[in-house]
């Protein structure tokens, strides 16, 4: 749970304001963007000894936005508005995942 300052109302402070850090947070992270992995199969004896008409192949897998590191309390500290402020109404990065078979005839 965030813990924010006390506001006194009868202070001179203007509490809501675009150009003040009173609600101000850390929003560093690291995140994993994308992973490949993966295996030449033509290596393999089935593969190899197998006459099926190509001479390599090749399965991998990616993954994107795997996973992110961060204190902020928000969702995700990369979506915020044009104006650079985090709202919370961005929609949040997908996590993909990609299978694939490359041959090479």
């Amino acid at each position: 749970m965030k813990s924010y300052p006390i506001y006194n109302v009868w202070s001179n402070v203007i509490p809501y304001r675009e150009d003040q850090d009173l609600f101000l947070e850390n929003a560093s992270y690291v995140k994993l963007r994308s992973v490949t992995l993966g295996y030449d199969l033509s290596k393999a004896k089935f593969i190899s000894n197998a006459k099926l008409g190509f001479r390599r192949a090749y399965l991998y897998v990616t993954g994107s936005n795997l996973l992110t590191i961060t204190n902020f309390s928000g969702t995700d500290p990369e979506l915020i508005n044009y104006n650079g402020n985090y709202d919370g109404t961005s929609l949040p990065i997908a996590r993909t995942f990609t299978l694939g078979l490359k041959l090479d005839l």
